[in-house]
């Protein structure tokens, strides 16, 4: 993998924001039309800016818009209309993301002017660029999911992430899609932890990671990014992009984020999080 000091970055960063987008767009897309109505699911392109909303749940990483400002030059127009979609259709703990490619150098002002604030410390993306720390071998292993075990890879998803149960009715959906290749990390014969490897044009991602909470700290999170990030490497990916929560001022990166600096992720770039500013 290419050393980030060795290449121009804006390329990168560009390829991180169409593989994250066409995953999620992937991902949106799996939920079963009678859940999405039920639930509020919806996905719109507003110019260049692709919108998401999950009306009935409160996490802002199921309701947010990406590339906002990177294909092209924002205007104010666009962001009173991104953030006229967002209350509509979207739960009210919703964010309108900027990563820094966004244009034009106003456009942190306009997404102010429009009640909004950066919330936390972001959302930090990496790039595969060196070989990482194996994972010492233990009881643990690593296998891929079936599709006859989408239900049980569904359940385990939601669970790992503390998600209500009719989560489950979604995320089973999204195995077996094109593109995906999911793995689980097992206990002897049982499925501890999760993850997911999307693989298009050469370009990976590496997402939907959980672990069971009592198996945390144990381990799972680096044999499963380590099996994936092998993984995309033999299907012929030419980059592997994650991204995990920034710390915000005065706190320390969190475990996710060194377990990705260990699988031989180095940081690209932080996106800033605008979300409604505190009454």
């Amino acid at each position: 993998m290419l050393e980030l000091n060795e290449v121009s970055l804006l390329p990168l960063i560009e390829e991180a924001q169409r593989i994250e987008t066409a995953a999620y767009l992937d991902m949106f897309y799996a939920a079963p039309e009678h859940y999405r109505l039920e639930q509020g699911i919806r996905t719109a392109l507003i110019g260049d800016v692709t919108c998401f909303a999950f009306k009935s749940f409160p996490a802002s990483l199921l309701n947010r818009t990406l590339c906002l400002g990177t294909s092209s030059a924002a205007t104010e127009d666009l962001v009173r209309e991104l953030h006229s979609w967002m209350r509509t259709y979207a739960n009210p703990n919703f964010n309108l993301g900027i990563d820094i490619n966004a244009k034009p150098s106003s456009l942190r002002s306009w997404l102010e002017s429009a009640g909004l604030a950066p919330s936390g410390g972001g959302i930090a993306r990496f790039l595969h660029a060196e070989v990482g720390v194996a994972p010492i071998a233990g009881r643990l292993s690593v296998r891929p999911v079936q599709i006859e075990e989408r239900h049980l890879a569904g359940q385990l998803i939601r669970t790992a992430f503390g998600f209500p149960a009719h989560f489950d009715q979604w995320f089973s959906q999204i195995i077996g899609r094109e593109n995906w290749y999911f793995s689980f990390v097992c206990d002897g014969a049982v499925p501890v932890s999760i993850g997911a490897l999307y693989l298009k044009d050469e370009i990976a991602w590496l997402g939907v990671g959980g672990t069971l909470k009592e198996y945390r700290t144990q381990g799972a999170q680096n044999l499963s990014l380590h099996h994936r990030v092998q993984q995309a490497l033999r299907l012929g990916a030419h980059s592997i992009h994650v991204e995990t929560g920034h710390p915000g001022q005065g706190e320390s990166i969190g475990p996710s984020y060194r377990n990705i600096l260990r699988a031989g992720f180095k940081l690209m770039f932080v996106r800033t999080e605008f979300m409604s500013a505190p009454k």
